[in-house]
């Protein structure tokens, strides 16, 4: 890491939840090897897990999430051919036991789990899941290759991957595909299918992992349709209510611990949707809530100082978790906007940002580092990749004033007002926007005019362009860069201006870009295949189609009753080895 990315305010703070963390994992590790066996008495089986979210989820349904707080919710009823393991982000099996792949790397082949039972629900005969089938996984793919779910799902999961699916796709826009196949998925017998990929993929297992790519019931589709809630997970939907989605424990759930105990330990989740970040660490204080996310450094740094005892306990009352993630927060530019059309105008506004200062004194540290190497952040996991070679945005006014000069706006003279949207509900963001609104008068002479709606609402704006700026994050869907370049892959954009565009609702398309990004997915050579990934990243910077703000990261504490809860880069989460004691 940089010097001018070690975060100065918070840095006691990074001291104390490294040190919990680690310990607190340790203890955790130590107590599950030596209680699993005498699971009935020492173990608690059972119990509420209460998990503080901000947002309600949009939708939990395979190939409509969209958002992290769906996903969290998602990914614990339904399950894919493959997972991450919460721990260290390595793919375990999950409903395929086991699978081979060919040497030139271009046939995958599965073998699922027998007795994996859909939950029960009225859509099946007599109320009883049925087991699933490799037709499942043909009809999951199916659906997400079918442009009638829209195509997020299907742009960020298979496209150009699997042999046949982007014909697949392009045909379903003209008439009924439910009778036709994808011609690089086979269903070999009931328990084996078998995927043919367009090119050999680095990533292919990761995409797998993907949440919109859970298994889902063609009884329970068509009984429900977007709204499907039933799948093979350790926890099953239950209800909505008030502002809690509660999630029930699945008695038929295939797998089991090590000891050979039935899994999940717990009896419920509830994911509760929370006013603001300040009642929710109320909540947690007060033992309400047992997990908490993203909690503003100010408001952890006076938790900290005011019950210090609380983490310093053996065991501690209170466990801090802290990781480097694998998303970056930026502002989208609308490019169909005639005043963003001028590239020395994006690249102004980049350099007319002081991000050193918003991470120090609005964030008090709470930030990974400044995204000044481009989008991808320069985590950890990407230590191979020299990204502090790119050129990006660093603070220099005067380099701005010159820019928006030669684009005919000398101090800003004649430049209009700019509305940028935000969700509201995380002060953090309205902080950081009043910021940015001051920097860009001060040192350009640039108007910004907040405006603040619904999650839901900033997500339609941002989708169908109806402001110039728009708040956004990017989270990885897997550990790797690719998933980063993604967001600029001009493709998936229609010409259709009346279409929506995700993630790319910047509506960037550079044709050049575009034919790297292709080039990085099928490269099998690591040398070459980061060559290009850096290529790319510094074309996108020269471009400047986004705000690039920083890179972020996860914070979260849990109740020292809660153990086996792992947070990681991707913010994956998996309750079903979760426990309380």
């Amino acid at each position: 890491m940089t010097k001018i990315m070690k975060r100065i305010h918070f840095f006691v703070l990074l001291i104390l939840g490294t040190a919990f963390f680690s310990c607190q994992n340790d203890k955790q590790d130590t107590a599950v090897k030596e209680d699993q066996n005498k699971i009935d008495s020492s173990l608690s089986i059972g119990g509420t897990l209460i998990i503080g979210e901000l947002e309600m989820p949009r939708s939990i349904c395979p190939g409509l999430i969209e958002d992290v707080h769906s996903m969290h919710v998602s990914s614990q009823i339904f399950e894919g051919l493959v997972a991450y393991d919460p721990k260290d982000l390595s793919i375990k099996p999950l409903l395929a036991e086991k699978w081979e792949i060919s040497e030139d790397g271009l046939i995958y082949t599965f073998h699922l789990r027998k007795g994996v039972r859909f939950h029960d629900d009225n859509c099946f005969a007599e109320g009883t899941g049925r087991e699933v089938k490799a037709q499942d996984v043909l009809y999951s793919f199916k659906r997400i290759a079918n442009s009638q779910l829209g195509d997020y799902a299907y742009n960020s999961t298979i496209k150009g991957i699997i042999k046949g699916a982007d014909e697949y796709f392009q045909m379903s826009l003209k008439e009924d595909v439910s009778n036709k196949e994808i011609s690089g998925i086979k269903v070999l017998d009931d328990y084996t299918i078998q995927f043919e990929l367009t090119h050999p993929s680095k990533n292919f297992l990761n995409i797998l992992a993907n949440t919109n790519l859970g298994i889902v019931a063609k009884e329970a589709v068509e009984t429900y349709g977007n709204d499907n809630k039933i799948g093979t997970g350790p926890f099953k939907y239950a209800s909505l209510k008030g502002n809690n989605v509660v999630l029930v424990k699945n008695e038929k759930y295939w797998a089991k611990d090590k000891e050979g105990n039935a899994l999940p330990y717990l009896d419920s989740l509830v994911f509760r949707i929370v006013e603001n970040k300040r009642s929710e660490l109320e909540d947690f204080k007060n033992g309400k809530i047992d997990i908490i996310f993203s909690v503003p450094a100010e408001n952890v740094k006076e938790f900290i100082e005011s019950d210090i005892k609380k983490f310093e306990e053996k065991p501690p009352q209170f466990v801090i978790n802290r990781v480097p993630a694998l998303a970056s927060q930026y502002y989208e530019f609308n490019l169909t906007k005639d005043i963003f059309k001028k590239k020395e105008v994006r690249q102004a506004l980049n350099y007319a940002i002081d991000r050193n200062k918003i991470i120090e004194e609005v964030l008090k540290g709470a930030a990974y580092g400044p995204a000044i190497h481009g989008f991808i952040p320069t985590v950890p996991q990407f230590k191979d990749l020299d990204l502090e070679s790119i050129n990006g945005y660093t603070f220099d006014p005067d380099k701005a004033k010159k820019l928006l000069a030669k684009a005919g706006y000398p101090d800003g003279k004649g430049f209009p007002t700019l509305k940028l949207v935000l969700n509201s509900g995380a002060a953090k963001n309205t902080s950081v926007a009043t910021e940015v609104q001051s920097q860009l008068y001060n040192n350009l002479g640039i108007m910004i005019e907040l405006e603040l709606v619904s999650f839901d609402k900033k997500i339609e704006i941002s989708k169908y362009g109806k402001s110039d700026m728009v708040r956004s994050a990017w989270a990885a869907d897997f550990p790797a860069p690719e998933s980063f370049l993604l967001v600029f892959y001009g493709k998936n954009i229609s010409p259709d201006l009346t279409k929506p565009a995700y993630p790319n609702s910047m509506r960037y398309v550079n044709s050049e870009f575009d034919k790297i990004y292709e080039q990085i997915l099928a490269e099998t050579d690591d040398a070459k295949r980061k060559e290009l990934i850096l290529k790319a990243e510094q074309m996108v910077i020269e471009d400047a189609p986004i705000l690039y703000l920083w890179y972020d990261e996860i914070l979260s504490i849990h109740n020292g009753k809660v153990f086996n809860f792992h947070i990681n880069p991707i913010n994956h989460l998996s309750f079903r080895e979760v426990y309380k004691k």
